[in-house]
């Protein structure tokens, strides 16, 4: 019943998602030169659902790397061009003001001998694509050695920070922090993997 249910595409509509996400995919290589990519304006053409494309780029957030790739593009409506800087302007200004945080963070962590290194988020944007704008975050994900979780939990409130909880799960990893002004959220974790998981990932 739900199968029969369900309106199949026509080959039409096939074919306008095939030429998105075609471009979707294309826009998404870590390194690209809009100018000299000759593949990126030859995929801007027919057959491109501008919407399907934003919307895409929001879901699986890639909407930087689009932006990076169809800046300057002729064959890109205007609105969707500045639907794109709108979007990618707005993450951009937030991941600086997250990247001001991370600099404070680590280096009162520092002072307080506390080891961490930075988790997914900005660190992904500057590993993969070397420019923390390619990869917007919405919080800070911190890593520490599960026996400095006290201390750090000390160092996060001494900022202003507050436990979302007192304490994590049975079965956590990671405790979240938010500070009201400005709305900053970082999880502490101090392992990589739940307890759920079938097999553990070597901290050190």
């Amino acid at each position: 019943m739900l199968h029969s249910a369900v309106r199949r595409p026509t080959p039409v509509e096939c074919a306008e998602f095939d030429a998105t996400l075609k471009l979707l995919l294309a826009c998404a290589k870590a390194q690209c030169d809009p100018e000299a990519d000759a593949g990126i304006g030859s995929l801007c053409g027919a057959g491109v659902d501008w919407s399907r494309l934003v919307e895409l780029s929001e879901r699986h957030a890639l909407l930087p790397l689009v932006h990076r790739a169809l800046v300057g593009q002729a064959a890109v409506p205007e609105e969707i061009q500045q639907q794109l800087a709108r979007s990618y302007l707005f993450r951009s200004a937030r991941n600086l003001l997250l990247a001001h945080y991370l600099h404070e963070l680590l280096a009162e962590f520092k002072t307080a001998g506390i080891a961490v290194f930075v988790h997914k988020g900005l660190a992904i944007g500057a590993m993969a694509y070397g420019d923390v704008m390619l990869r917007h975050a919405g919080d800070l994900d911190l890593v520490i050695p599960r026996p400095d979780l006290a201390r750090a939990r000390r160092v996060l409130e001494s900022m202003g920070y507050a436990a979302k909880t007192d304490a994590p799960n049975e079965r956590g990893y990671h405790l979240g922090f938010r500070r009201k002004e400005p709305d900053v959220v970082v999880e502490l974790h101090w392992a990589l993997t739940s307890s759920r998981w079938p097999f553990d990932i070597d901290d050190a």
